[in-house]
């Protein structure tokens, strides 16, 4: 990845390590941050997961609560999000009388205790692969539970307390709750206020409330590159990278394929903002930088995604990949680097 500094080193705040394992737990992994220093760990492959919440200051962690064991033959947690008082998240279950998995959300408070069901969550059937749960942000948006396909689609919401998912639109979420029609109309689902985009530069746009993303058409043997700018065409960066078709993770952080030269061989990534290919570009729209994101340890478990991302608790998600070879994972803690609400 030419030019491009390490994002170890350009945001050494953001990054630390957690452990694969505690004595007294199956193998779990890092989904979430509770606060600024508490990281929410789980087994998400197990007939019933633990939930931990570990404390990387201290190194301590404790048990907030175990799945049911009435609720499936398997529980795969996919995704999650948490408020400050409650974690939800996406599981792929299986029951015993079924040989395909449904997709359903579950809660259970911050803080421990009782784990239970929320609702269904219907594949969308205009979207192929609708039964993936790491398709699918979803956030807490007071006592609404809502979630969409981060590939652009129907975006829905349930309350907390569990109910009928109800249909709010559809469109590109970037920032809860405002969705882009992929052309020039910027959406907010909960009031109906609608923001103009016409003036956008580039190819296939993406936008947020107030900021977009798109593509810049090249020819052969020139270097792709991605613009970013205001919805009204203002304050335009050139960044080099290769454009995935998504808008900026909350209004800030962009998620690129590495730049190339057109022409080299190299295919553009299909990667989603849910998972993301080793050698990814990380561009933080505050600070207007880019940085490269490359895993070291890099022997991750056959059949992983190098690096996954989670979800968090205030600005942006936490990445995280497995480091084998220390028998840890690496997380990096994007709500952690300044300038949030820039």
């Amino acid at each position: 990845m030419p030019d491009l500094p390490a994002a170890e080193d350009v945001w050494p705040e953001a990054f630390f390590s957690v452990p694969r394992w505690f004595s007294d737990t199956r193998d779990v992994r890092p989904l979430a941050m509770l606060s600024k220093h508490e990281v929410l760990m789980a087994d998400p492959n197990e007939h019933r997961p633990i939930l931990v919440n570990y404390d990387r200051r201290t190194g301590r962690h404790k048990l907030l609560g175990t799945i049911p064991e009435s609720a499936a033959h398997y529980h795969r947690i996919e995704n999650v999000t948490v408020s400050d008082s409650q974690i939800v998240w996406i599981a792929a279950v299986r029951h015993p009388d079924r040989t395909s998995p449904e997709l359903q959300l579950w809660t259970m408070p911050i803080t421990g205790g009782h784990i239970r069901f929320v609702a269904l969550v219907a594949p969308d059937p205009d979207r192929p692969g609708g039964r993936d749960g790491r398709m699918y942000r979803l956030e807490i948006a007071g006592d609404q539970i809502v979630w969409w396909d981060d590939r652009g689609g129907s975006v829905y919401r349930v309350p907390l307390t569990g109910g009928t998912p109800a249909l709010m639109g559809s469109g590109h979420v970037s920032t809860w709750p405002w969705a882009h029609n992929g052309r020039n109309t910027v959406t907010n689902l909960v009031t109906g206020e609608k923001r103009s985009a016409e003036k956008v530069d580039g190819t296939d746009p993406r936008c947020g409330p107030d900021w977009c993303v798109s593509g810049v058409a090249r020819a052969a043997d020139q270097l792709t590159e991605v613009i970013v700018q205001r919805r009204d065409g203002s304050r335009r960066s050139i960044v080099p990278g290769g454009f995935r078709r998504n808008p900026l993770f909350h209004d800030r952080f962009g998620f690129f394929d590495p730049p190339k030269v057109i022409g080299e061989g190299s295919s553009i990534s299909t990667a989603r903002v849910g998972t993301l290919e080793s050698g990814s570009v990380i561009y933080d729209r505050c600070a207007d930088r880019s940085a490269a994101l490359r895993p070291k340890a890099g022997k991750p478990a056959e059949g992983e995604l190098t690096v996954q991302v989670g979800g968090s608790l205030s600005d942006g998600p936490l990445l995280f990949w497995r480091d084998d070879a220390r028998k840890q994972y690496t997380v990096m803690d994007l709500a952690a680097i300044p300038g949030q609400g820039c």
